[in-house]
């Protein structure tokens, strides 16, 4: 079982990177977590070789051929539910490999890969280690080379008092004889399925009430060791003192011609418009921190610093750059102390902007709502004042595009696992009850996992979402597995 689990890890981990997938921290990490059902494969043929144990208990060691009959037909009912379940979890991974987030498509491959190969390990080199030692089991052979004898009466098997049957055909751990004999007729109890019932509606609720008020993060200081007492005191420098959690910005402008009267008058507008945040639910730039390289230009040129032969440029009456003096004035400015400022500020090609920008500085945005109305608001402003092509842009965007979908698309990869697995189990079987139930399970232990995280206070971030897709394949497959069996 362990060489199954180290082989199915290893090809999780390094298989995807041939197809030139990254290898990020969170699917190394995960990896361990996704190779664990080749253990849950491999325990459930073990356990299953137990009853066939039993039908060769009384046989002469040298049957081969007998033994080998009874091990093919009695594995073979374990090993095409393990293929029916190994199938769907491996469909299931697909569904989630589809995902227009690349985090969320590289955990969902290393998933597929993970139970591919595990279904491959489990099915040919510990199927086959399992035959032979069933073959040593049934010829009273010692385990380990025969170094390792335990004895029925043994302290392992509490000196043969775990007896399961009466004619003490089989012995188990006192562990087991507590399910059996005590946990499972108290849940097969009228008033206990009753109980369940109850709280499964009730979880359920929960979770549809935590769809709607669960928290967003994607604050990344929850990432941060607590004890790393440099990081902490450079965050609380941060915060406490100058208040620095914002984030800069730029607002782009391309397609265009820069000296025209109509951009430059548009880039003073986006400039006042920036800010006052015009028109936005609320002002999210900070006072005085917005500036451009056009209105540092066009005060050079008013203050008749822009000569050109002997002739000092003036603006015009409407206060802008003429337009036949906006490049020449502009090579003179750049060769100022005061255009290294904006050096990055504007890209030069075959003597004319190409592409340019405004920037600013953004206020700290806890909320998640709040940082998507803030990117609606600044694409809005870019596309009311500027002509050509405008957009803002700030590093975080990126995340706040991903929150604005990522909850949504969570929610979309269950329904599709969901119906795909009861579509398959369906066409396997032909039995409608049972792959409703798979439906009706599996939505249970999602609503359940989204009302315990609400009640509890914990956020749904990227690395919640790979724990909900984890939990989701697992909810899949032990569901379709019990009924397998």
């Amino acid at each position: 079982m362990f060489i199954c689990y180290l082989m199915t890890l290893g090809t999780a981990l390094f298989f995807p990177c041939y197809f030139g997938m990254e290898l990020s921290t969170s699917n190394a990490g995960y990896s361990f977590l996704l190779a664990l059902q080749t253990l849950l494969y491999c325990s459930y043929l073990v356990r299953s070789t137990e009853a066939i144990k039993l039908m060769v208990s009384y046989m002469q060691p040298d049957e081969d051929e007998n033994l080998r009959d009874k091990f093919r037909s009695g594995i073979k009912k374990p090993c095409v539910s393990i293929f029916r379940t190994a199938i769907i979890s491996i469909i299931a991974w697909a569904a989630g490999a589809s995902s227009e987030f690349l985090a969320i498509r590289y955990f969902c491959i290393t998933g597929l890969v993970a139970s591919f190969f595990g279904f491959i390990y489990v099915m040919t080199f510990f199927l086959g280690a399992l035959f032979y030692d069933f073959l040593r089991v049934a010829k009273s052979r010692g385990d380990l080379c025969g170094l390792c004898k335990c004895s029925p009466t043994g302290a392992l098997f509490c000196r043969g008092c775990c007896v399961v049957d009466a004619q003490a055909a089989r012995r188990s751990p006192m562990f087991e004889l507590l399910l059996v004999r005590t946990v499972v007729p108290a849940v097969m109890n009228v008033w206990t399925k009753i109980v369940l019932v109850l709280l499964f509606f009730l979880l359920s609720f929960t979770g549809i009430i935590g769809i709607f008020l669960i928290n967003h993060e994607f604050d990344t200081d929850w990432l941060v060791d607590e004890d790393d007492n440099s990081i902490e005191d450079a965050i609380d420098i941060r915060d406490d003192y100058f208040g620095d959690r914002g984030n800069n910005f730029g607002m782009y402008i391309k397609d265009t011609d820069f000296s025209s009267i109509i951009t430059q008058q548009a880039i003073l507008d986006l400039e006042e418009s920036m800010k006052d945040c015009y028109l936005c639910e609320e002002n999210w730039i900070q006072k005085d921190t917005v500036f451009s390289f056009y209105s540092s230009f066009k005060s050079w040129v008013g203050a008749n610093n822009c000569i050109i032969g002997e002739t000092a440029i003036n603006l015009n009456e409407s206060g802008l750059i003429p337009p036949e003096s906006y490049y020449p004035c502009l090579t003179l400015w750049l060769q100022t102390p005061l255009a290294s400022h904006f050096k990055n500020d504007f890209i030069i090609k075959n003597g004319k902007i190409s592409i340019a920008r405004l920037t600013g500085r953004l206020k700290y945005i806890e909320d998640q709502k709040d940082a998507i109305q803030l990117k609606d608001d600044l694409r809005y402003i870019s596309g009311r004042f500027v002509p050509g092509d405008a957009f803002a842009y700030n590093e975080n965007f990126p995340y706040y595009e991903q929150f604005e979908e990522i909850f949504d698309q969570t929610l979309i990869f269950v329904a599709s696992s969901t119906l795909i697995a009861s579509g398959v189990m369906f066409f396997t079987s032909f039995l409608v009850f049972p792959s409703l139930l798979v439906i009706v399970n599996v939505t249970g232990v999602m609503l359940a996992l989204i009302g315990a995280m609400w009640y509890l206070g914990l956020s749904f971030n990227i690395v919640s979402v790979l724990h909900i897709y984890m939990i989701v394949i697992a909810a899949i497959e032990f569901t379709c597995h019990v009924r397998y069996m």
